[in-house]
């Protein structure tokens, strides 16, 4: 009896504990579940796309609080997938963007978007391939593009080393000074994470805080990549 008392207590003890607005009853759905809905039907429209067709037809597109995991393997197109959804995000909200790559430098990634956005193939990135297309300069139209876009009235899209961005903590802060509509993380595994002691440990840590702290803590969708 005295241990069943005892479990009784923790329970209650655990229960204090719990956030209300985290924890809900479906028997009262009426007046939890309905709101919810109310409003989500009522900014339909506004949700943030994916810009790719099957997820936005299955999901409906981010709204804050969502967390977006993008798994694979080394090298099969998680970065790409990545900085395209990212990209079409800018554009279609022409609100602040933020990328931030723990894989690879800002210059490569600054070339992936130009590819993107420009409909060029990467090579030319890589190698300056291609004189003309169409009879025209590659590397005058691609130019003229990036001038354009330079003139426009687009907001900053933010592509961040993760050599200045090493933990959750700082991917926040950046978050909230750039006022940003949605984060991309490439390569989120290697974020850094206190008393982890495996890198599995790390990625799950960094998992939850994204969650916590950004995507469910101040409202902003998250898109991560991991392999």
């Amino acid at each position: 009896l005295g241990s069943l008392n005892s479990m009784l207590a923790d329970a209650m003890a655990l229960k204090a504990q719990l956030p209300s607005p985290k924890v809900v009853d479906f028997k009262h759905a009426a007046s939890t579940l309905w709101p919810y809905l109310t409003n989500k039907w009522a900014n339909i429209d506004s949700m943030v796309k994916f810009g790719w067709p099957y997820l936005d037809d299955q999901t409906g597109g981010l709204m804050p609080g969502d967390l977006i995991s993008l798994i694979g393997r080394a090298g099969e197109g998680k970065t790409w997938f990545l900085l395209w959804i990212c990209l079409n995000i800018w554009q279609q909200t022409k609100q602040p963007m933020l990328f931030v790559s723990m894989e690879m430098g800002r210059y490569p990634i600054l070339e992936r978007l130009a590819a993107i956005h420009t409909q060029t193939e990467a090579d030319f990135f890589k190698f300056g391939m291609g004189a003309t297309l169409f009879g025209q300069s590659v590397k005058k139209t691609v130019k003229n593009k990036l001038v354009m876009l330079e003139a426009s009235d687009m907001p900053p899209f933010i592509v961040v080393d993760g050599d200045l961005t090493a933990t959750v903590d700082e991917v926040v802060s950046l978050a909230m000074l750039y006022n940003v509509v949605a984060v991309g993380v490439d390569g989120a595994y290697l974020l850094e994470a206190a008393n982890a002691k495996t890198m599995y440990d790390a990625a799950a840590i960094n998992c939850r805080g994204l969650k916590k702290k950004l995507a469910g803590g101040i409202g902003i969708p998250t898109l991560a990549t991991y392999q």
